[in-house]
């Protein structure tokens, strides 16, 4: 069963913003779209910058997925023709 993506296609841009005295958070920008990340309890700036950075490639990962599964889907229909791939060749 094929699903349609519902997201912000991007590109997304990470940056940091200075929201109070020297402290700072992180955003990711979609056009005029901002979303601001806040550091959650127990969590370090290393990971704060990790999820903005994993969030902001989000589009560009889901992209590639659909690539790989369109391309295994090919080599799955090759190897094994009589059995092919859940959901059919079709996308």
């Amino acid at each position: 069963m094929q699903t349609t993506a519902k997201h912000t296609k991007g590109p997304w841009k990470v940056s940091s913003v200075e929201v109070y005295r020297g402290q700072t958070t992180h955003a990711v920008t979609c056009g005029a779209t901002t979303i601001y990340l806040n550091r959650g309890v127990g969590q370090t700036e290393l990971e704060m910058r990790a999820n903005t950075a994993l969030i902001a490639a989000s589009p560009a990962l889901y992209d590639s997925l659909v690539e790989i599964e369109e391309l295994l889907r090919i080599i799955c229909t090759v190897i094994c023709p009589d059995n092919p791939p859940p959901g059919g060749t079709e996308k």
